[in-house]
């Protein structure tokens, strides 16, 4: 017969392993290797509508380098915090969300209400691969659009972000794409 065990909680849907804590204020995930980032990732993406882990509090445990992979982004919305506790996250390369014919490439596709603080970030790479003259093309190294949303200590040093071909309306930029303010009715 199976015995219950006791003192043990379910990790959430999406984690894994390579993630500790709980996601909350007091207790924010810790992530301290390029398997916690893509964990954190998966969290974030898989939570739609900003209830569960895309507002999640995350936290660098320590240093994270990429290793020049490619990393699949937060293609959600983040509405929680990420704090880089002072840590660089280096080696990265984005990948390009598409929209129709509009390609989004940043750490973060979107933050919404987001904070993001006390981060470092060396040597990431956005250039999307299998450019199309037809389409846009909206980069940045640290998000594609923020709204409403707090960053603070970011810092980003020896990144590139380019694109070759597309249309030529749409800018890159070194940290931020797109910032949008609501007014007040």
């Amino acid at each position: 017969t199976a015995l219950p065990v006791i003192g043990l909680t379910a990790a959430p849907a999406g984690a894994t392993g390579a993630l500790t804590g709980t996601g909350t204020a007091a207790d924010p995930y810790l992530i301290s290797s390029a398997a916690g980032l893509d964990a954190a990732a998966a969290l974030v993406n898989a939570d739609k509508t900003c209830a569960t882990d895309a507002k999640a509090n995350f936290k660098l445990a320590g240093d994270v380098n990429y290793g020049g992979a490619t990393f699949a982004d937060f293609t959600s919305t983040f509405c929680g915090v990420f704090d880089g506790n002072g840590h660089t996250i280096s080696n990265l390369v984005n990948t390009a969300t598409l929209a129709s014919t509009t390609y989004t490439s940043s750490l973060f596709y979107s933050l919404s209400g987001a904070t993001v603080e006390n981060l470092s970030l060396d040597g990431i790479t956005t250039v999307p691969s299998g450019q199309n003259a037809a389409d846009l093309y909206n980069l940045a190294t640290l998000a594609g659009v923020t709204t409403s949303s707090t960053i603070t200590g970011v810092a980003v040093t020896n990144s590139t972000v380019s694109v070759t071909t597309g249309a030529t309306s749409n800018p890159v930029a070194g940290l931020v794409f797109s910032a949008v303010v609501p007014t007040a009715l």
